[in-house]
């Protein structure tokens, strides 16, 4: 059993910065027949930010074989790059790190096994990660082209290639997140796919400039400009795209369902001012649709 205090873990390939700490408080058992290094407790403080790491290390010919679990009680996103060892779960850790933009995490559990070849060359193949945290409030981005999603609650799995987030509330502008799903897959390929289906209500303009986003821009194609647009507004939303910079807008699966009252639109398919309009709308790449009544000209007509 060792223990220690106020102590530096050299910057190394795992942690390029290096790391301080606090105190650490080892604890583990040998055992020669075949040789393996139980580690029972490996307690480390890091200023706050509590890890905890258990797991089996096993000498395999020139390198060694590592599985085990870890967790850590909380970190601040902001520290989140210095805490995450590089080369483990590389595509997941480089899209946290990149997407949530601040706040915290809590309660992370994570399970691994690695592989290191040549203790010499210091090299590490992950054969498997996986785990699971809790976000109490942070702001997020799904995508560089939309707007980040502010005051998140949301609990999330994740493993070498997936991140799926289940988000309890949020803020989108001046919308409310009632609920919400996200799954990003493919993340150890060059296919990195995204899609999210979400509950929101809120002022209708801001929801239809969702959809208007670059780089949907679908609603003026139908005739609608969403700046004009008033009312209230409850959405199902979908959509399902590609987590590349550039790419045609024809590679997203988009729709909208909404449900809105006291709607107005100046300028719309109609081609005539909508007033006092109660009705659902449906919106995805294959066209518009209206149902329910609205005022035109001064008429309450079916739409």
């Amino acid at each position: 059993r060792f223990s220690g205090s106020n102590g530096v873990i050299k910057p190394n390939e795992f942690w390029p910065m290096g790391l301080r700490v606090s105190n650490f408080d080892l604890s583990g058992k040998f055992d020669s027949s075949p040789n393996s290094l139980e580690l029972e407790k490996l307690n480390i403080n890091l200023g706050g930010t509590k890890v905890r790491v258990g797991g089996t290390i096993i000498p395999v010919d020139e390198g060694v074989s590592v599985s085990g679990r870890a967790s850590i009680n909380s970190v601040e996103l902001k520290r989140l790059k210095d805490y995450w060892p590089v080369g483990l779960g590389s595509s997941v850790r480089k899209w946290v790190i990149t997407n949530m933009i601040s706040g915290r995490v809590e309660k992370i559990e994570s399970s691994y096994s690695i592989r290191m070849p040549n203790l010499k060359k210091f090299d590490a193949i992950v054969d498997s990660f996986s785990g699971k945290f809790v976000i109490p409030s942070s702001t997020i981005r799904f995508h560089e082209e939309f707007p980040a999603i502010k005051k998140v609650q949301a609990t999330a799995v994740f493993s070498k290639d997936r991140f799926l987030a289940e988000i309890s509330s949020g803020s989108l502008k001046e919308l409310n997140i009632v609920s919400g799903k996200v799954k990003l897959l493919g993340l150890d390929t060059d296919n990195e796919n995204i899609t999210i289906v979400t509950t929101i209500s809120g002022p209708l303009k801001t929801a239809l400039m969702i959809t208007d986003n670059k780089p949907l821009k679908f609603l003026k194609n139908y005739g609608l400009e969403a700046d004009l647009v008033k009312g209230w507004s409850r959405t199902n939303l979908t959509f399902s795209l590609p987590l590349l910079n550039n790419f045609k807008a024809k590679r997203i699966k988009f729709s909208a369902s909404s449900r809105i009252v006291n709607a107005k639109m100046p300028r719309n398919p109609l081609k005539r001012p909508v007033e006092s309009g109660n009705f659902d709308l449906h919106v995805d790449p294959n066209g518009l649709s209206l149902t329910g009544k609205a005022s035109v000209n001064g008429s309450v007509l079916g739409l």
